[in-house]
């Protein structure tokens, strides 16, 4: 399914002029049809598989910060 800027904003639940900023920079999957940068197409199966691997990569950052946390040794409290 073809999305219009606008819909793919309302979609995202972003400010329309910034999917036109991050389209026009290539940080969300998209393509012009024509001359004017305002018209630009976006597919939602591109969309969907951006927003998944964005997660992915969050995760995985996740993930790396508690392995490096869990490697700083903590200081045992002892009870009396």
């Amino acid at each position: 399914m073809l999305m219009t800027a606008k819909e793919a904003a309302k979609y995202l639940k972003i400010n329309y002029t910034t999917l036109l900023e991050h389209a026009k920079e290539g940080r969300i999957p998209s393509f012009n049809i024509g001359f004017d940068k305002k018209l630009i197409r976006i597919r939602k199966e591109d969309l969907d598989k951006w927003i998944e691997q964005k997660i992915k990569k969050k995760e995985e950052q996740i993930r790396k910060r508690l392995e490096k946390l869990n490697r700083i040794k903590k200081p045992t409290v002892k009870e009396n």
